[in-house]
């Protein structure tokens, strides 16, 4: 039970794209070293980066020793670059073309979409511990962008979120040349000079990384950023040049969160809940970055969360330990509510 609970939890996230990171719980710590046999960093999980397994380092471990790095290892290391710079240039991302009926694109896909709706299909893919997941949307059944966020696993050092980041724009510009834009911003000069805290400054919002291309057809901008209480995603965008002013037209403006038919009437908790949904749209548009299919979508989904939570009232104890977990994440808050309501009755029975 508790397998399956933690499991289906790791897939609601992924599917939601709340990229929650996935922890790596492990007792031993690990040093990697360089092909000199010199520690480059400690860390609880063995695992070396792309460019740590391409440079020929090791791992340590007290007190077996050293472990190289599998031929599963070196050859799933490469998995991620090959998602992004494998296929033929006629394609604009992936196997598709701009302009294409979501038909056309799922009939490109091996299996079916882990979500659909009318302007946007989903899928996830986990490519060498990494969880990939892109997004196709559609405007009046034309396709016109994609965005992918890259999950790389939670560091204990936040610097190495820059890392996952260069490699990736490495591998962007062997495929499309030199970026058009390779821009690093300081919104708030706390850390500038601590380049060790750098990846806490991500976390924060105080400081972003974006790098851009260009193709004939494509616009591709490239993101790391925080979100969402000190977390880190990189996001990787395609958009096609010739309808992106087109589908911005089209596109329908922010709307107004419907309250669901189970919410309770009463001037407190509408007050509330006009804050949690300023809350959910600032935290989304923060986190999709003018995607407002996915603001719209993930919006709707934790008002409706939230709708249904405010209105249980059987397991209090149950319910602010999953609030104090989740803290704004509603979708969260139900779901571990649910399931530990379930296990409670499990155990009574």
């Amino acid at each position: 039970m508790k397998r399956k609970y933690y499991f289906v939890i790791l897939f609601l996230i992924l599917s939601m794209f709340f990229m929650v990171n996935t922890s790596s719980v492990n007792a031993n710590m690990y040093k990697i070293l360089d092909s000199e046999g010199n520690i480059i960093r400690i860390t609880n999980n063995p695992v070396l980066s792309i460019k740590e397994i391409e440079a020929g380092c090791k791992i340590l471990s007290a007190p077996e020793g050293i472990i190289m790095p599998t031929q599963d290892q070196i050859t799933n290391g490469q998995e991620i670059k090959q998602e992004i710079s494998s296929g033929n240039e006629k394609y604009d991302f992936r196997k598709t073309n701009w302009g294409m009926s979501k038909e056309q694109v799922k009939a490109t896909e091996d299996k079916k979409p882990d979500i659909e709706s009318e302007g946007m299909l989903v899928y996830e893919e986990t490519i060498s511990g990494k969880n990939f997941g892109y997004i196709y949307f559609f405007s009046e059944d034309k396709l016109h962008t994609t965005s992918g966020s890259i999950s790389t696993g939670e560091h204990t050092n936040k610097n190495l979120y820059i890392d996952d980041y260069e490699e990736l724009k490495e591998t962007l510009t062997k495929k499309y040349g030199k970026p058009t834009l390779d821009k690093v911003t300081w919104k708030n000069d706390l850390y500038k000079n601590d380049e060790q805290d750098w990846g806490t400054a991500i976390s924060i919002g105080h400081l972003v990384y974006v790098a851009s291309w260009e193709t004939s057809t494509t616009k591709i901008d490239l993101h790391l950023k925080g979100y969402n209480n000190y977390k880190i995603i990189l996001i990787l965008v395609y958009k096609s040049k010739e309808l992106e002013e087109w589908a911005r037209q089209t596109k329908e403006p922010l709307k107004e969160i419907p309250k669901t038919e189970t919410e309770k009437p009463g001037p407190k908790t509408n007050i509330n809940r006009d804050k949690m949904v300023d809350i959910f749209k600032k935290e989304a548009l923060a986190k999709w970055d003018g995607n407002y299919e996915m603001v719209n979508y993930t919006v709707q989904n934790q008002t409706q969360a939230y709708d249904w939570v405010v209105n249980q009232t059987k397991y209090p104890d149950i319910m602010e330990r999953a609030k104090s977990k989740w803290q704004n994440n509603y979708e969260m808050i139900k779901y571990t509510y649910e399931n530990q309501v379930e296990a409670y009755k499990a155990l009574k029975d």
